[in-house]
């Protein structure tokens, strides 16, 4: 008789016995989805293209997105004249009517800079939205901009709180958490640059309590000398009297490395992190890596999506799986995106909406040509 493989024996007794026998490194990577389609495509507008021709034009970006009731809320890497760089847009499930509703009052939103991550909150009530923190200097205020956390009610954008970045004591204090949970001595570490933000459950059944996770993208000593890294970190937070306050109890929770069958199958090595999102119906984490390659604007951009367990997300550190690489339905290969992927939301129905930032790449092969104020989003069927 043959002996099976471990991924034989994955596909012959289903992914759940597979978690709880090989719940290592080596092992099946959790429960969850492992194929997927692009149910539709659009171009949003961030601006009208006559803003095209001011001296320094602006560029849609957009870098952040969350689902808050029945409104897709983006966020854009770059400032937009006469509007904020978060805005809504009404969403009826598969598409977007394109017409940006800037989150203009209060200006909170103006004074952030660099958003770089966007989440729910998994009852649905609250939108949080951090930041890169890539860019810190006590001599020059103006990058405080750079270090903010913000929350709001979903549905009342009216009302955002700053969580970080009320004074620059509060930004040093949260730079420094994050410094030390994601290396040792991390007093030396020069730079940082965080690009995602999930909410999750409280391991507690407290109604008030969750934790949040800071997907961490960039290491290094500088923004020009850096290594790619897939790193979460986690610290809890509460919410009391219509405000949201985050704990000091910051570790860091997740970090994976692209094995050599991820390499064979066609992901780069250097790939960081550049989403990530729960699933509170299926208690999972739907995580997105990228690469930048040359120079703009003819850099060559890809992305890959992946899917992580709650159960592999909250198991020992040393045991922890790493997350399952998601494939094309058709092809069977892995899903490559030839666009940058920023962000995510989940839709429900195993869908998800992935949204682009392709910086100033205007070309992509087989694809129509992008204008600098469109970002491409996607929406995604798992199966």
């Amino acid at each position: 008789m043959k002996k099976l493989s471990k991924p034989e024996i994955c596909t012959v007794i289903g992914r759940l016995a597979c978690l709880s026998l090989f719940f290592t490194n080596a092992g099946c990577s959790g429960v969850g989805p492992q194929i997927a389609s692009v149910q539709s495509s659009q171009w949003i507008t961030c601006f009208p293209a006559e803003k095209l021709q001011a001296e320094k034009p602006p560029t849609c970006e957009l870098s952040a997105v969350a689902k808050a009731e029945k409104i897709l809320v983006f966020a854009n890497d770059k400032a937009i004249p006469d509007g904020s760089p978060v805005f809504a847009e009404r969403f009826d499930g598969s598409k977007v009517d394109d017409k940006p509703d800037y989150f203009k009052i209060p200006d909170t939103y103006i004074k952030s800079s660099k958003y770089e991550g966007m989440a729910t909150t998994p009852d649905g009530a609250w939108v949080i939205a951090t930041t890169a923190f890539d860019r810190f200097d006590p001599n020059k205020p103006d990058w405080n901009a750079y270090n903010r956390i913000l929350a709001w009610p979903a549905g009342h954008h009216d009302q955002p709180q700053v969580l970080i970045g009320k004074t620059e004591q509060d930004i040093d204090q949260f730079r420094k958490q994050i410094k030390k949970t994601v290396t040792e001595g991390g007093d030396k570490l020069g730079y940082f640059k965080i690009e995602g933000i999930a909410a999750i459950p409280a391991k507690s059944p407290q109604d008030n309590t969750g934790r949040l996770l800071f997907g961490i993208r960039e290491l290094g000593e500088s923004y020009d000398k850096f290594n790619y890294a897939r790193k979460l970190v986690e610290v809890g937070y509460t919410i009391a009297n219509n405000q949201i306050s985050l704990g000091s109890d910051y570790k860091l929770k997740y970090q994976f490395d692209v094995s050599p069958e991820d390499q064979a199958a066609g992901v780069p090595q250097e790939v960081g992190l550049s989403s990530v999102e729960y699933d509170p119906a299926n208690k999972r984490l739907y995580l997105l890596t990228s690469f930048e390659q040359g120079e703009e604007p003819s850099k060559k951009l890809g992305s890959y999506l992946w899917v992580l367990d709650e159960k592999v997300l909250e198991s020992e550190p040393g045991r922890q799986a790493r997350p399952v690489l998601i494939k094309d339905a058709t092809t069977g290969k892995p899903v490559k995106f030839p666009h940058k992927a920023e962000g995510l939301a989940v839709l429900g129905g195993d869908r998800i909406v992935v949204i682009f930032d392709d910086d100033r790449v205007t070309k992509f092969d087989g694809e129509p040509d992008r204008k600098l104020n469109e970002s491409l989003y996607q929406v995604i069927q798992l199966q």
